[in-house]
């Protein structure tokens, strides 16, 4: 048995650069990638040497792709993904992982029922300092945990949302479901599971193009007793730091 595996990447906007660290990892090896944009396909074939498909269930239609990375806009994830996993592919979606629920199920079991693995990419969780947080407050280092405050303020600009950006069909939500989900995601492995939303706002106040929102607030209460504040945006003036702070009766 090959200690090596096959990969296949579909969408090569983020994707080339997913490409580009599989063609770089030890035991990875791209095989093919596939878009419906050839001049894309052609940049990857001539920087990788791999094979490109302009249609993705070509590309999975072959015997020697062990995982499928699907890096395409968010309401597209499951419809591939469950096309990849009916043909014994193993799966990878950027976040989230769609834009539904119900889309979020449908690929869930298709993965289980065709025995493959499904992994949506949350690459913060990798990250040493995250993974120190996370120790300390699982091991109430910082005592009992009280807030967990979740602060992300960046721009986009106007021409951002021209296309699938911030559109309800496409990317399910705007500054908290594409931008801060990786924060989110991170809040809720330090935190544990949401036993109740206390309050939210959302809306659109500074592009005109967004469907969904480029600014939310929530308020969270854990099941652990702790409070969570969430505050997203892209209404900045600048990308400002994100951050994760939480205190407990302990230290922060």
């Amino acid at each position: 048995m090959s200690l090596e595996l096959g990969f296949g990447v579909v969408g090569l906007g983020m994707g080339m650069n997913r490409a580009n660290q599989i063609d770089n990892t030890e035991g990875a090896k791209l095989i093919a990638v596939a878009d419906l944009d050839e001049g894309r396909c052609n940049n990857a074939a001539e920087k990788f040497g791999c094979d490109t498909y302009t249609d993705a269930n070509e590309m999975f239609d072959r015997d020697d792709i062990d995982v499928g990375m699907i890096m395409l806009p968010s309401g597209l994830h499951a419809k591939i993904g469950i096309e990849a996993a009916n043909r014994g592919t193993h799966v990878i979606t950027t976040k989230p992982m769609d834009v539904s629920i119900e889309s979020c199920d449908a690929l869930i079991d298709a993965c289980e029922k065709n025995g493959v693995k499904l992994l949506v990419d949350f690459q913060e969780r990798y990250g040493e300092h995250n993974r120190r947080i996370q120790h300390a407050v699982q091991n109430k280092i910082i005592g009992e945990p009280i807030h967990c405050e979740l602060r992300m303020k960046w721009f986009r600009a106007d021409s951002y949302y021209v296309g699938w950006h911030g559109t309800w069909e496409f990317d399910g939500g705007g500054s908290i479901m594409n931008q801060g989900v990786h924060y989110v995601d991170l809040m809720l492995w330090f935190m544990g599971d949401v036993d109740k939303v206390i309050g939210a706002h959302f809306g659109v106040y500074a592009h005109e193009n967004c469907e969904t929102e480029d600014l939310a607030t929530a308020i969270l209460q854990f099941k652990n007793g702790a409070v969570g504040t969430v505050y997203t945006t892209t209404t900045f003036p600048s990308n400002s730091v994100s951050m994760i702070q939480i205190h407990g009766t302990k230290g922060v």
